[in-house]
């Protein structure tokens, strides 16, 4: 009731993709096991071409339009499932008594929890921009944090699915660490130069791609730009903490994200967007310390 009727619908619609996310967990760890991250590029490369071709399909011959881009992500998730199975070790369910489904719980409670934690850390600004300033204002907002962070952790998320398996298979927690610091500064050289180069051509490239409705976002585009390489240095945290065996810290780092970028943003927002995209950027500072001073060590 509180987001319409149609919004109703099409979750209704989207719901096979949480069955099908489900049954893929196992056979996706197989993979991400034997290291076999050309199967898994593979995978989710047809995955996501068979998804687009669905989507298109379904708008332009059956005219459908929500439900087009919805079922779209339904059938990537269906393909990613068959392909899983299809390339996945062979293996079989054994019972394996109370002792290590509670090992499990005790695990999966603090990665699943840090999931949904980190979901809501990544709309928190947004809603709470919506309640204090206008709604074109916040659109620029989205404008520049999507450039300058959203885009550059699409990259982050292929270095995640790399790290965790080669964290987890290493010999040592020495190794681990050996692994972590190549792994990040590989990341680093990747995603620094891309942004250093939106921050210098922003001004031109912003309005030039979107057009000059949208030049408001320039000037936090470029600030944000900031953001994005620090979160580049802490997104690879979890998969080590996850691979040390000690997720139970990650839960505690997220509500501490949620604060810190409500809080950034809510102070922030009478002030302009220049001064929310300052605020933010010291957030990110701010919790770079945190990441490295408490997390880490």
């Amino acid at each position: 009731p509180l987001l319409g009727g149609r919004v109703a619908e099409l979750f209704l619609v989207a719901t096979p993709m949480y069955a099908t996310a489900a049954a893929a967990a196992v056979p996706r760890a197989l993979i991400q096991r034997a290291l076999a991250f050309r199967t898994i590029a593979m995978i989710e490369v047809t995955a996501l071409l068979g998804g687009t071709a669905a989507s298109t399909l379904l708008a332009t011959l059956a005219g459908l339009d929500g439900e087009a881009l919805v079922l779209g992500l339904v059938t990537v998730q269906v393909l990613t499932l068959l392909l899983l199975l299809f390339y996945a070790p062979r293996t079989s369910p054994r019972w394996r008594g109370a002792v290590t489904a509670m090992s499990l719980v005790r695990f999966g409670g603090p990665v699943g929890l840090s999931s949904v934690l980190a979901t809501i850390t990544a709309s928190v600004d947004y809603l709470v921009l919506s309640a204090r300033v206008p709604a074109a204002s916040v659109g620029f907002y989205w404008r520049a944090f999507t450039l300058a962070v959203t885009y550059p952790s699409k990259i982050s998320n292929i270095m995640l699915s790399v790290a965790l398996p080669l964290y987890s298979r290493a010999a040592n927690a020495d190794e681990m660490r050996r692994l972590r610091l190549r792994v990040m500064a590989t990341h680093a050289a990747i995603l620094f130069p891309l942004l250093v180069t939106l921050i210098v051509t922003a001004p031109v490239l912003v309005p030039w791609l979107f057009g000059p409705a949208w030049e408001p976002s320039v000037v936090p585009t470029q600030i944000l730009a900031g953001a994005g390489m620090v979160a580049a240095v802490v997104t690879g945290s979890p998969a080590f903490i996850i691979a040390l065996g000690k997720p139970r810290y990650l839960p505690a780092l997220n509500v501490i994200s949620i604060v810190g970028l409500a809080s950034a943003s809510y102070f922030a927002a009478p002030f302009g967007l220049t001064a929310v995209a300052s605020a933010v950027l010291a957030y990110y500072i701010v919790l770079l310390f945190v990441n490295h001073y408490w997390l880490l060590h």
